[in-house]
């Protein structure tokens, strides 16, 4: 017996045609709103915030042993006697932590992200906490001297998220699942 339909045998096993299938828009799923400026806003700040810090992360594990030869040589060109007591392995393991710190914060800002796009409860937590400690990380080095444009420019972004994420229509939005 052929699998193929001839003129006097129906296709689809017995049935003239296939059967009716609903429209997606009228299930369930055409139920979810939109979600609000603010919260696609948040979304792609925390997303940008996510690419750069992971980004640098893997950078600085991937380039340990350049970054920590050039850091020395910079380190020995301003003050020899402030580096005489410091070895490559434990500049390299300051390196190291700082590499993982970049990545545990972006991945945190990265679930954020995902938390506020899939509609999440947990979102604005998790975008807060992740976003306080970049604000921190921030001011403390601008209370040590180490700032620069980049790193005011993150924490900057993590002000915005931490504006956008606060607003009554994110809070609204995740709220109502």
């Amino acid at each position: 017996m052929s699998q193929q339909p001839d003129d006097g045998h129906k296709p689809f096993g017995g049935f003239e045609s296939a059967p009716e299938q609903p429209d997606r828009a009228d299930g369930p799923q055409s139920e979810a709103p939109k979600p609000p400026r603010e919260v696609r806003r948040a979304s792609v700040v925390q997303t940008v915030i996510a690419v750069i810090l992971v980004f640098f992360g893997v950078f600085y594990l991937t380039q340990t042993d350049n970054l920590t030869s050039e850091l020395m040589r910079a380190m020995e060109s301003v003050d020899a006697k402030m580096v005489a007591d410091i070895s490559i392995a434990q500049l390299a393991s300051v390196v190291r932590t700082a590499a993982v710190v970049l990545l545990i914060i972006g991945l945190g800002h990265g679930a954020a992200a995902h938390g506020l796009r899939s509609r999440k409860t947990w979102a604005r937590p998790v975008g807060f906490v992740f976003s306080g400690l970049l604000v921190a990380l921030t001011v403390l080095s601008m209370f040590s001297g180490a700032m620069s444009y980049p790193v005011l420019l993150m924490g900057l972004l993590a002000v915005w998220a931490i504006v956008l994420t606060s607003r009554p229509a994110v809070k609204t939005y995740l709220s109502h699942n």
